[in-house]
């Protein structure tokens, strides 16, 4: 049998499925995963009991690598897209930008409260 290497796709994927059970277990709430815009996309909206969390989850070869890929670019369509969350469902909340970095060979890395400069 011909073994088939997954995409990049069904990588995110997978990553993605692992996040959303890694955060449960650490007692988060689900609003929505993989919320798309017209100004971005992000993977996981969670609730914590005083904040709406938008989790953007990388997968990479390493945790440095995953951290990496969180560009600049990135993180001005991660923010643009919670805003259009926002808009569309109002909260008097905290908002907190998490990242999750994410390796089949290591304990995921949950980096809390990522703020990013202009």
């Amino acid at each position: 049998m011909k073994m088939i290497n997954p995409t990049t796709y069904e990588k995110g994927l997978w990553a993605e499925k692992f996040a959303k059970l890694y955060l449960r277990l650490k007692r988060y709430r689900f609003h929505q995963s993989r919320f798309k815009t017209a100004v971005g996309e992000i993977d996981l909206i969670t609730e914590t009991n005083d904040c709406i969390v938008f989790v953007e989850v990388k997968m990479r070869r390493s945790h440095q690598q995953a951290a990496y890929a969180v560009t600049p670019q990135q993180q001005k369509r991660l923010q643009n897209t919670a805003l259009v969350y926002l808009q569309k469902y109002p909260t008097h909340k905290k908002v907190r930008f998490d990242v999750l970095l994410v390796n089949r060979h290591q304990f995921p890395i949950h980096l809390k409260n990522v703020l990013w400069s202009e």
